[in-house]
Protein backbone atom coordinates (compact mmCIF):
# COMPACT_ATOMS: atom_id res chain seq x y z
CA UNK A 1 0.00 0.00 0.00
CA UNK A 2 1.07 3.23 -0.89
CA UNK A 3 2.01 6.15 1.98
CA UNK A 4 1.70 9.68 1.08
CA UNK A 5 2.62 12.48 3.28
CA UNK A 6 0.20 15.24 2.67
CA UNK A 7 0.97 18.84 3.26
CA UNK A 8 -1.81 20.71 1.75
CA UNK A 9 -5.43 19.82 0.33
CA UNK A 10 -4.15 20.22 -3.28
CA UNK A 11 -1.80 17.11 -2.59
CA UNK A 12 -5.23 15.51 -0.89
CA UNK A 13 -7.40 16.65 -3.58
CA UNK A 14 -5.34 14.96 -6.01
CA UNK A 15 -4.64 12.27 -4.74
CA UNK A 16 -8.00 11.59 -4.08
CA UNK A 17 -9.13 12.22 -7.31
CA UNK A 18 -6.37 10.14 -9.10
CA UNK A 19 -8.32 6.69 -6.86
CA UNK A 20 -11.61 8.23 -7.70
CA UNK A 21 -10.78 8.13 -11.33
CA UNK A 22 -9.10 4.42 -10.87
CA UNK A 23 -12.20 3.08 -9.16
CA UNK A 24 -14.96 4.93 -11.54
CA UNK A 25 -13.09 3.49 -14.42
CA UNK A 26 -13.36 -0.52 -12.61
CA UNK A 27 -16.67 0.04 -12.01
CA UNK A 28 -17.64 0.99 -15.13
CA UNK A 29 -16.44 -2.22 -16.53
CA UNK A 30 -18.56 -4.16 -13.78
CA UNK A 31 -21.58 -2.56 -14.56
CA UNK A 32 -20.61 -3.30 -18.53
CA UNK A 33 -20.17 -6.81 -17.70
CA UNK A 34 -23.58 -6.70 -15.47
CA UNK A 35 -25.15 -5.46 -18.62
CA UNK A 36 -23.69 -7.83 -21.11
CA UNK A 37 -24.67 -10.62 -18.53
CA UNK A 38 -28.61 -9.11 -18.46
CA UNK A 39 -28.78 -9.01 -22.18
CA UNK A 40 -27.44 -12.55 -22.63
CA UNK A 41 -29.80 -14.12 -20.24
CA UNK A 42 -32.92 -11.58 -19.97
CA UNK A 43 -33.03 -11.09 -23.83
CA UNK A 44 -31.11 -14.25 -25.74
CA UNK A 45 -32.73 -16.07 -23.28
CA UNK A 46 -35.69 -14.92 -23.19
CA UNK A 47 -39.20 -17.58 -23.90
CA UNK A 48 -38.60 -20.16 -26.10
CA UNK A 49 -34.68 -19.38 -27.01
CA UNK A 50 -31.35 -20.54 -25.12
CA UNK A 51 -29.20 -17.73 -23.83
CA UNK A 52 -26.09 -19.39 -25.29
CA UNK A 53 -27.37 -20.96 -28.73
CA UNK A 54 -25.59 -20.14 -32.08
CA UNK A 55 -28.74 -19.95 -33.70
CA UNK A 56 -32.46 -20.27 -33.14
CA UNK A 57 -35.27 -21.36 -35.51
CA UNK A 58 -34.84 -17.64 -37.05
CA UNK A 59 -31.60 -16.42 -37.03
CA UNK A 60 -27.89 -17.10 -36.69
CA UNK A 61 -26.55 -15.03 -33.74
CA UNK A 62 -23.44 -12.96 -34.50
CA UNK A 63 -22.59 -11.94 -30.47
CA UNK A 64 -22.66 -8.55 -31.95
CA UNK A 65 -25.10 -7.23 -29.30
CA UNK A 66 -23.55 -8.05 -26.38
CA UNK A 67 -19.86 -7.35 -27.68
CA UNK A 68 -21.04 -3.95 -28.72
CA UNK A 69 -21.73 -2.71 -25.35
CA UNK A 70 -19.24 -0.18 -24.01
CA UNK A 71 -17.44 1.57 -21.61
CA UNK A 72 -16.26 5.01 -22.51
CA UNK A 73 -12.51 6.65 -20.59
CA UNK A 74 -13.25 8.62 -17.56
CA UNK A 75 -14.63 11.94 -18.41
CA UNK A 76 -13.59 14.51 -15.62
CA UNK A 77 -14.90 17.96 -15.64
CA UNK A 78 -13.82 19.46 -12.25
CA UNK A 79 -14.70 17.53 -9.46
CA UNK A 80 -17.12 15.23 -11.38
CA UNK A 81 -16.21 11.92 -12.89
CA UNK A 82 -17.52 10.04 -14.84
CA UNK A 83 -18.30 7.11 -17.30
CA UNK A 84 -20.87 5.80 -20.33
CA UNK A 85 -21.56 2.51 -20.47
CA UNK A 86 -23.80 2.09 -23.74
CA UNK A 87 -24.46 0.17 -26.98
CA UNK A 88 -21.39 1.28 -29.47
CA UNK A 89 -24.39 0.25 -32.84
CA UNK A 90 -21.54 0.97 -35.03
CA UNK A 91 -19.96 -2.60 -33.84
CA UNK A 92 -23.29 -3.88 -35.23
CA UNK A 93 -22.97 -4.93 -38.96
CA UNK A 94 -26.08 -5.61 -40.77
CA UNK A 95 -25.97 -9.09 -42.86
CA UNK A 96 -28.44 -10.57 -44.62
CA UNK A 97 -30.12 -14.18 -43.43
CA UNK A 98 -28.81 -17.11 -45.41
CA UNK A 99 -30.99 -20.26 -45.96
CA UNK A 100 -34.21 -19.09 -44.34
CA UNK A 101 -32.41 -17.08 -41.54
CA UNK A 102 -33.84 -13.84 -40.51
CA UNK A 103 -31.32 -10.92 -41.28
CA UNK A 104 -28.83 -9.74 -38.59
CA UNK A 105 -29.65 -6.36 -37.77
CA UNK A 106 -32.09 -5.28 -41.00
CA UNK A 107 -34.99 -4.69 -41.17
CA UNK A 108 -37.13 -8.38 -42.03
CA UNK A 109 -39.35 -6.20 -43.99
CA UNK A 110 -37.37 -3.87 -46.08
CA UNK A 111 -33.55 -4.94 -45.52
CA UNK A 112 -32.50 -1.73 -44.21
CA UNK A 113 -30.34 -1.64 -41.59
CA UNK A 114 -31.55 -1.56 -38.18
CA UNK A 115 -28.45 -1.76 -35.81
CA UNK A 116 -29.28 1.65 -34.42
CA UNK A 117 -32.43 0.88 -33.38
CA UNK A 118 -32.00 -2.62 -31.69
CA UNK A 119 -31.27 -1.27 -28.58
CA UNK A 120 -34.04 0.61 -28.21
CA UNK A 121 -36.39 -1.69 -29.91
CA UNK A 122 -34.88 -4.39 -27.17
CA UNK A 123 -35.50 -1.93 -24.32
CA UNK A 124 -38.85 -0.79 -24.86
CA UNK A 125 -40.33 -3.22 -27.05
CA UNK A 126 -41.13 -4.05 -30.93
CA UNK A 127 -44.72 -4.35 -31.99
CA UNK A 128 -43.73 -5.80 -34.88
CA UNK A 129 -46.76 -8.65 -36.56
CA UNK A 130 -43.85 -10.48 -37.99
CA UNK A 131 -41.37 -10.56 -35.01
CA UNK A 132 -42.27 -8.76 -32.36
CA UNK A 133 -41.77 -8.49 -28.26
CA UNK A 134 -42.61 -6.70 -25.43
CA UNK A 135 -40.39 -4.37 -23.27
CA UNK A 136 -37.51 -5.82 -21.68
CA UNK A 137 -36.52 -2.86 -19.71
CA UNK A 138 -32.99 -4.29 -19.21
CA UNK A 139 -31.03 -0.88 -18.84
CA UNK A 140 -33.43 0.95 -17.08
CA UNK A 141 -34.04 -2.76 -14.77
CA UNK A 142 -30.19 -2.75 -13.87
CA UNK A 143 -30.12 1.05 -13.19
CA UNK A 144 -32.57 0.75 -10.75
CA UNK A 145 -30.86 -2.46 -8.85
CA UNK A 146 -27.93 -0.54 -9.15
CA UNK A 147 -29.18 2.30 -7.17
CA UNK A 148 -31.40 0.40 -5.03
CA UNK A 149 -28.11 -1.52 -3.49
CA UNK A 150 -26.09 1.61 -3.32
CA UNK A 151 -23.83 -0.35 -5.32
CA UNK A 152 -21.22 2.80 -6.37
CA UNK A 153 -21.00 3.62 -2.80
CA UNK A 154 -20.47 0.40 -1.46
CA UNK A 155 -17.91 -0.07 -4.45
CA UNK A 156 -15.81 3.46 -3.17
CA UNK A 157 -16.46 2.36 0.47
CA UNK A 158 -14.61 -0.72 -0.24
CA UNK A 159 -12.13 0.83 -2.33
CA UNK A 160 -11.05 3.64 0.03
CA UNK A 161 -10.37 1.12 2.99
CA UNK A 162 -8.74 -1.09 0.43
CA UNK A 163 -6.09 1.75 0.05
CA UNK A 164 -5.83 2.35 3.84
CA UNK A 165 -8.46 5.46 4.13
CA UNK A 166 -10.58 5.41 7.29
CA UNK A 167 -14.11 5.63 6.21
CA UNK A 168 -16.92 6.12 8.59
CA UNK A 169 -20.16 4.97 7.34
CA UNK A 170 -23.65 5.85 8.72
Amino acid sequence: MARHIITNLNQLDSIIGKVIEEEIAKFGEEVKKALQMEVRSIFYGREGYHPNAEETAYYKRTWQLIECITCSPVKVSGNKYSVKIYYDTDKLIPMQGEGGYFPSHMSVVDGRPFQEGLPYTIEYGNPSRIYGWEAFHIVENLRNRLADDKAILQWFVSAFKRRGFNVIEN
